[in-house]
């Protein structure tokens, strides 16, 4: 499907930001596949690179797959300022002059969440770490968390959503407050294992790092690491949070591999390849929930009232 106005994008029942190309395609397609096959329309918002086309004249691969795509084409971090120079700037630092374009995002998504009146709102986690990112994250969450009448879910980036230790450590920097059946994040790895994991995770080498930036980039990692074993998931006092898990079996977890070659370019630098992806998501999901596939969401739970009580939305089971 082509590219759609960002004046009039008509009425849809779900809206996934993604901040940049083939973002959600690989982090959320189980649950994108079986709204459209609910018959929700789907819309997906790429924030940042060109305002055209994803592939020049060629549809990208969420077209193809039949997904409507709005971009906003806001320039990406390397474009937009010089101070991103680096991973580790790009992925644990922030420039001041974000706080501008986070604020036109902001008025952004407000008027989309009116124009298409959606029911289900998608956000990054931002468990990616990149700056455009937690941009979108911060963003979404100012233009939505007091708006009626609508489901705002987190989902989970991957390929870093997979490696030990990445969910548990933005929970904690967001001080996530969970509720007492769904504290066990089943991510409490120990930081050797999170510096080896992320060492040899392939969206690492694909930056080509040297020896000096490696080591200040783990270095913030295991900052993070030891940052979020003061988290308390049950006592927090951050956003109050809902696991919602999208699962699925064996012969549909192949379908879905037969899906994602049409992103396989990302799948690639991403992830190493489409059987390492299949192996380390399977791995993933055998730890939340036994099961053969499994994505993994954050429904955004109504702040507590004065007297202790919270009113939880009848459809935060996603049923």
């Amino acid at each position: 499907m082509a590219s759609l106005d960002p004046k009039s994008p008509g009425p849809y029942e779900a809206l996934y930001v993604s901040p940049h190309e083939d973002d959600v395609l690989v982090s959320c397609p189980g649950r994108m596949l079986s709204e459209r096959a609910q018959g929700l329309r789907v819309l997906v918002v790429i924030v940042f690179g060109s305002a055209g086309r994803g592939d020049g004249p060629a549809p990208s691969s969420l077209e193809k797959l039949g997904f409507d795509v709005l971009r906003l084409g806001l320039p990406p971090a390397h474009e937009r300022n010089a101070f991103y120079n680096s991973y580790t700037r790009t992925t644990f630092e922030r420039h001041l002059e974000d706080d501008r374009v986070q604020a036109d995002l902001v008025g952004l998504l407000e008027e989309l969440a009116l124009q298409t009146k959606t029911r289900h709102v998608y956000l990054p986690l931002g468990a990616d770490g990149h700056v455009d990112h937690r941009i979108c994250h911060e963003a979404g969450l100012r233009a939505l968390h007091e708006v009626t009448g609508r489901n705002v879910f987190f989902y989970e980036e991957r390929p870093q959503a997979l490696l030990p230790g990445a969910i548990r450590m933005r929970l904690g920097a967001l001080g996530a407050r969970l509720p007492p059946a769904a504290a066990d994040v089943r991510d409490d790895a120990s930081l050797t294992r999170v510096a080896i994991s992320f060492n040899l995770a392939p969206f690492l080498a694909a930056e080509r790092l040297g020896l000096l930036e490696r080591a200040r980039a783990t270095g913030r990692v295991a900052a993070g690491y030891r940052a979020a074993r003061a988290w308390n998931p049950g006592r927090a006092l951050g956003l109050r949070l809902q696991p919602v898990l999208e699962t699925m079996e064996a012969a549909e977890f192949e379908g879905l591999l037969g899906v994602l070659s049409s992103a396989e370019p990302r799948i690639a630098a991403r992830f190493g390849s489409r059987e390492r992806l299949a192996r380390e998501a399977g791995r993933y999901a055998k730890k939340l929930a036994g099961r053969a596939y499994v994505e993994r969401y954050w429904l955004l739970l109504p702040p507590r009232d004065e007297g202790g009580l919270v009113s939880v939305p009848a459809s935060a089971s996603l049923g």
